[in-house]
């Protein structure tokens, strides 16, 4: 059955109470995690880009990308809010997100403004040939699983969902290499 005609045929108060599990975060955390490494770039050269970006330098970085939009500028960037729309494969991601922590050119952390938690974690590692990227994407908070976390599995962070925000993390910043910073 597929997951739609599923949530179609589920009850009202069945929906009502996933989402209210969902909404009052009464559940385990999903984790994607992607490295990649980028040759060439500095840790300092991808943290100053994701914070230089506008639309045109958003939508050129990776063809998946279709929007961007500062909507607040902070002075110290924490409190500063995003807007972000890509469309990948049948995912389409259109949220806002708010920077939530940083640490200078090593560290940035976003939550989306959603329905659901989402944290988007991006640090970078130097290495020897460049930087090492870990894109860690995490859907829940860290209480109850069950139920809950296997919705989230099986209905918003599909395998193919999993798979298709793997491959663009990684096409994303390998395409940094050839960005000019």
């Amino acid at each position: 059955m597929k997951n739609s005609t599923f949530l179609k045929n589920l009850s009202p108060k069945a929906v009502t109470v996933v989402f209210s599990l969902i909404t009052f975060n009464c559940f385990s955390s999903t984790i994607q995690t992607t490295k990649i490494e980028i040759t060439g770039k500095t840790p300092t050269q991808i943290y100053n880009f994701m914070f230089g970006l506008d639309k045109i330098k958003y939508t050129t970085w990776h063809p998946e990308h279709k929007d961007f939009r500062v909507i607040k500028q902070t002075k110290d960037t924490v409190g500063s809010v995003f807007f972000f729309h890509e469309q990948l494969d049948k995912l389409k991601v259109k949220y806002k997100w708010e920077v939530v922590e940083i640490t200078q050119n090593r560290k940035i952390v976003m939550k989306a403004k959603y329905f659901i938690p989402i944290v988007l974690t991006l640090t970078f590692d130097e290495i020897p040939t460049g930087t090492l990227v870990t894109h860690n994407l995490n859907i829940g908070s860290k209480k109850n699983a069950d139920i809950t976390d296997w919705f989230i599995q099986r209905f918003i962070l599909t395998k193919s969902k999993k798979d298709s925000q793997a491959r663009h993390a990684v096409e994303e910043f390998k395409n940094l290499e050839r960005i000019s910073m």
